[in-house]
Formats: C-alpha cells, structure tokens, sequence
C-alpha cells in the first residue's frame, strides 16, 4: 500500500448534512390534530354542559306548558327548559321533560318538589301576576333529603313552606270537624307565624292537622301551648248564653289556628318538633278545656226542660264542673207518660278528686245519701237559658244513685224557676179570689160604728154600739185570714187599729164615767181605721188594675 492510499485511510468518514428546523416540523405534525382533539372535547364538554341533566315530572294537566317555549327558573333565574311534553300510558297524567343545568341539577334530592307559577286568586292571596306577559314557567325546591333522582311527582299547588325556611312541624288533633284548609294561617297573639300544611282523618275518626311554625317563632311553641280555632267572628246561643267573639287583624279577614301559652297551662320547654297538640274548638274551651276523666249521670226531672241545651255548664259549690250532653224524652212503661232525661258529665279533676273511678263514685253515692241532689237554675233572664246546680238540700227526701244500663241516675229537684212560677201564679190566684169587697165593706161598717159610739150620749147605748162595732171587728179578722198572706205586710195599720181597740174596751169598762178620755181615745182609733180602710181600699185598686205590681213594685 502506497502512502497516498495510507493518507486516505485515515480522512473521517463524511456525514450526511441535516436541514436547519427539521425536529420542530415533525412535532408541528401532530401539533394540529392535537389542537382539533382539545377544541372537539372543549366542545363536547360545553355541549354536554350545555345539555344538561334530564329529568320528568308528572303533572295532573299541561296547562300553560309548551316543549321548547317554557323555561325552569330557581329563585327567578333561568336554570333549563322544558324539551318534551307527552301523556303517560295510562293517560292519566302528562310527562314533562326538563333539562336543567347540571351544576343545578346536581343539588336535587328525593325530596324535591316541581310546580307551575302561574296567575293565581285565592281568597288569602293573589300570586303569580308577573306571568301574565312572560308566561308560565316552572320552578322548584331542591330538597334535603335524599340521593338525586330522575322522576318527580309534580305539585298541583305551590308549597306553603320552602325547605330552605326554618321553622318546625307540629300536629293538632281534634274529635270536631273545624273549617281548616291547606294553606289556613297560623297566630300567635295576632300575628302570623305559620300555616296549616295538611289535614287527614285517621281510621279513628280523629282530624289530624299538620301545621308548620317558621323559624324564630316556633320557639314560642312550648309543651304546654293550647291550640284553638279562631273563626272571624262567631255567636253562640247555647248553654251559656249569648257568646260572641271577633276575630282582631288579619284573623278578622278569614280566621285561622291561634296559639299561646300561660304558666297555669303547664310545662314551658320547648316542644320538639312533630309534637302532638289538642286542638279545641274556640278560645274558651282552651281557655277552661274539659278534663279526661268524667263521669256521666242521668237525670229525670219531673218537669220541663226548656232552657236546657248540650254544653249547659254544671255547676257544684260556685264551680263549674261539668256540662250536660244532652236532652231526651224517656217514655215511662209504668206511668204510661213522657218525661225529659238529662244526660250530663261531671269532671271530677275540676273538684280535686282523686282519679280513681270507683272511689269516685263511692263520694258521690255517699253525698247524694247526705242531701246532694241536682236543680236546674236559670242562667240568663234575657234568653231563658239554665244551668245545672248541685247542690246540698237540708231535710232532703232519702234518695240514691240508681244504676240502669250502666250509668246512675242522679236524684233531682224540680226548676227553682218553674217553683217561683208556680209561687207566682198561685199568689195572682189567691189575690183574684180575695174578698177585698167584703173586707173593704166591714171596715167602712166598723168606722160608722166607732162615729156612732162617739155621738153616744148614753153609756147603755154606748156599751150597744161598742158589741155591734167588735161584732163587725170579728167579721174583718176572718175576712183577713181570707186574704192572701202576701198581703198582710200591707195591712199592718188595721192590724195596730185592732190592738188599739182591745185596750179602748178596757179603758171603757174601767173610764166610762169620764167623758174626756175614752171620747180622745175614740177619736183617735177612728182616724187610725180610716185611714187602715183607705190603705186596704186603695191596695185593691191597685192590684185590680196592676197585679204584676207585687213582682215588679211600684212603678215610679
């Protein structure tokens, strides 16, 4: 090998030349398709947001929805729209599809209520007016509760309390209907802090109104809080008489459930929520509500009832406790004759006895054994009506409680009214039939008498005249004993006159000879009969042209 070959041996190896900028175009390759990739899924995510999340409500009716056309609001912003409206299977109710935002749809639970805002006019409130030129939409109230779901079961009306209000639940239980309705309000001395969000009768027959108190009031719920129901305005005429109560502020509109406590009423902590409450029928009966334990009596009165109604308070000592449940007529086998039964009940908790039944009626029996026994006694001259008074009557007929069917009948008396009455009647009677012309004649005849006996000259004729005038004084005293005994008060001055005569014999028998004297003591029995006649003449005349003068007095 020559030199010139070693020589080229040992040059390098030549390499190939590589373009300036060709790494960053095989990277710019995939540059593009890249870019096409993340534009597509920032598209696919803003339509998938965009979409949003499915969901169907059933509603009774599609009234005022339109697929397309009618949007889902929440706290008046537009969260979706509705895509589809069709009926179910059965045609039943309409399937309204919703697509609502999935950052919104994602806060749903399996509490969730659906509703349609649209006019509305009730007779507590007019709402949705602002759809009379946007339209009808949809809305709703998320829930709490629950995982989230899909289908939903739409609401016919708004719900009156939001799940995002605080506030507390609490059921009321009555045995008498009361005019509630979904939506009636809730008061608490006057102002309203709730309403009525259900009623339902239990298989028992029992009202069941549930009711919701909002947030900070339902503190003022406490375990020993008395529920009423308070009407607008409400006249009684019943057992006690005329009752009437009106409604104050909103309540006066279209009346309500109110509420309150006061320390007599019991326990002042806080009632928990779903605690139940009586509710009862008006102001006074929460006032004076009527206690468990009672017991109930029959009472047969041997006259009429008039005046007797159901609710008639019972009465023992100044207390009332009891009421009567009602008035019957009892045909009587043996005596072939109707007579009226009252049916009443006695709270023995209102008398600090013991609840213990049997010894209950134990002191009962024994107390109608000492003299207690039960009179109907009016309540109210305006309106005729009566009450029932138990009462201790000394000297009273032996009596016990007898047992028929199961209840005792207590022993009672008859009306104190009705005894008054007849009292009354048998006094017109007895002043009809009084001899007031005789009596009045006797009287003027034994005036004349004494005038004779004074004119007397001689002490023979003048013994004559003083038989003949106590002759006419002894027709006069039966002619009084005739005379009604309501009348004798009246009759004092002849009475006195007659005293006087007594003495005036005695002073005759022993004075005679002096002339002075029994002429002075003539004189003045004569002036005394005179005037007695007058009185007993004037008396009749009176009570000839006004009898009820000796019931009501003297007109002035």
């Amino acid at each position: 090998m020559t030199e010139h070959e070693n020589l080229l041996t040992q040059l390098p190896e030549a390499q190939p030349a590589t373009p300036s900028g060709a790494g960053f175009a095989r990277w710019a390759i995939w540059l593009l398709p890249i870019t096409a990739l993340v534009i597509a899924f920032w598209v696919g995510y803003q339509a998938w947001r965009d979409a949003g999340v499915t969901v169907s409500v059933r509603f009774p009716t599609a009234a005022g929805i339109e697929a397309g056309k009618t949007r889902v609001r929440y706290k008046e912003v537009e969260v979706g729209r509705v895509t589809a409206v069709t009926l179910d299977p059965a045609l039943d109710q309409v399937v309204v599809t919703l697509s609502i935002n999935r950052d919104v749809a994602r806060h749903l639970r399996a509490d969730a209520r659906f509703w349609v805002v649209k006019p509305r006019v009730t007779a507590r409130a007019v709402t949705g007016l602002e759809t009379l030129l946007s339209g009808a939409y949809i809305t709703f109230d998320p829930g709490k509760n629950g995982a989230r779901q899909s289908h939903y079961q739409g609401l016919n009306e708004p719900p009156l309390v939001s799940a995002e209000g605080g506030g507390k639940r609490f059921v009321l239980t009555s045995r008498t209907a009361a005019p509630l309705e979904v939506g009636t309000p809730l008061y608490f001395r006057g102002l309203a802090v709730g309403e009525v969000v259900g009623a339902a009768l239990d298989p028992e027959g029992t009202l069941r109104v549930s009711v919701f108190v909002r947030a900070p009031y339902d503190e003022q719920v406490r375990v020993g809080s008395r529920f009423w129901v308070q009407q607008a305005a409400r006249v009684e005429i019943g057992g006690r008489g005329i009752v009437a109560e009106v409604a104050s502020g909103l309540a006066l509109l279209h009346g309500g459930i109110a509420f309150d406590w006061r320390p007599p009423w019991g326990d002042a902590a806080q009632a928990a929520e779903g605690h139940s409450f009586p509710l009862y029928a008006n102001a006074q009966e929460a006032e004076n509500p009527a206690p468990e334990f009672r017991l109930i009596f029959r009472l047969r009165l041997p006259e009429g009832v008039s005046g007797l109604y159901p609710r008639t308070p019972v009465f023992f000592s100044g207390f009332e406790v009891g009421q009567v449940l009602g008035v019957l007529p009892r045909f009587d086998e043996r005596t072939e004759r109707v007579s009226p039964e009252v049916w009443i009940e006695v709270w023995p908790e209102r008398l600090d006895l013991p609840k213990d039944e049997a010894r209950v009626k134990a002191i009962f029996a024994a107390w109608v054994k000492e003299g207690l026994r039960a009179q109907p006694k009016p309540m109210s001259l305006l309106t005729g009506q009566k009450m029932i008074d138990l009462v201790f009557v000394p000297r009273a007929a032996p009596a016990e409680l007898v047992w028929e069917g199961g209840y005792p009948t207590f022993p009672a008396l008859p009306a104190a009214f009705d005894e008054v009455a007849r009292t009354v009647t048998q006094l017109a009677t007895d002043l009809r039939d009084a001899p007031w012309k005789e009596l009045i004649t006797e009287l003027r005849d034994a005036a004349h008498g004494w005038r004779a006996l004074l004119d007397a000259q001689d002490p023979h004729s003048a013994a004559r005249q003083l038989r003949s005038v106590l002759q006419r004084t002894d027709r006069l005293l039966a002619e009084l004993d005739r005379a009604p005994k309501a009348v004798m008060a009246t009759l004092a001055q002849v009475r006195e006159t007659l005293a006087t005569l007594e003495k005036l014999t005695a002073s005759l028998a022993e004075d005679w000879g002096d002339q002075g004297v029994p002429r002075a003591q003539l004189q003045a029995v004569l002036q005394s009969t005179q005037r007695a006649a007058r009185a007993v003449e004037l008396l009749a005349e009176e009570l000839a042209r006004h009898p009820e003068s000796l019931i009501r007095g003297k007109a002035q």
